[in-house]
């Protein structure tokens, strides 16, 4: 039985075609409105950037002497002698820090040190004393 209240038009095409002088003239209103807006930008950085155009002008300025790079005379060398020196550190006794008692030792010896004596072991610390009770299963509430 055909239901009584289906009242739909059947489905058509569109017979109404787009408004081509409303496109239009949104686009010539949108291209006057940047035209304007363009146009108060240029009078407003004419007159804000106009005196300092013409101080430029006028008044060039001076170039500054070029820095001379710092380039080492003899880097080979230079690296020999810093080389040299860090490995004088590494094979002599000294101070790091003499009031805080901080010395440093030929890395041979504190290698030696290490296998004999082994890496330093934290202290302990503070074991919790509370017991944990297991919770109780099934098999203990039968």
């Amino acid at each position: 039985m055909p239901n009584v209240n289906d009242t739909r038009q059947p489905e058509t095409h569109e017979e109404q075609d787009v408004n081509v002088r409303r496109v239009t003239m949104a686009g010539i209103g949108l291209l006057i409105t940047v035209l304007i807006t363009l146009g108060i930008m240029v009078v407003l950085m004419g007159f804000l950037l106009g005196d300092e155009r013409e101080q430029v002008l006028a008044d060039p300025p001076t170039p500054l002497p070029a820095a001379v790079p710092g380039l080492q005379a003899a880097p080979a060398q230079e690296w020999l002698s810093f080389q040299a020196t860090q490995e004088a550190h590494l094979a002599t006794y000294g101070w790091v820090d003499e009031a805080g008692g901080v010395a440093h030792i030929p890395i041979d010896r504190a290698m030696a040190l290490l296998l004999e004596h082994g890496l330093p072991t934290p202290a302990p610390t503070a074991v919790s004393t509370a017991t944990v009770t297991p919770a109780p299963t099934a098999e203990a509430n039968e």
